[in-house]
């Protein structure tokens, strides 16, 4: 199908990235389930201690400090509005 206003070149360009996102669903659409059967089965082998002694892992890991101090003077969000605000449809 060729859609009005595109040359050749870029109408290939859109049917190959077609292609490769038909592809990535396809693949996933297989992958997805073996891997969520995978990891109920960790999550079933998982020992109520194994399970406690990770959450304390990750809840104790520090900050490192430069990313505290960092976020004390910036946050990203006026980039982010700025980004937003670029990509709205006009």
């Amino acid at each position: 199908m060729f859609e009005a206003g595109l040359d050749v070149r870029q109408q290939r360009t859109i049917e190959g990235m077609a292609s490769d996102e038909s592809r990535w669903v396809e693949n996933w659409s297989v992958t997805g389930p073996l891997l969520e059967e995978q990891r109920r089965r960790e999550l079933r082998a998982l020992s109520a201690e194994r399970a406690l002694f990770c959450a304390e892992a990750l809840f104790s890991m520090p900050w490192p400090e430069d990313v505290v101090k960092r976020r004390r003077r910036w946050s990203g969000l006026i980039e982010q509005q700025d980004l937003f605000q670029r990509l709205r449809p006009r």
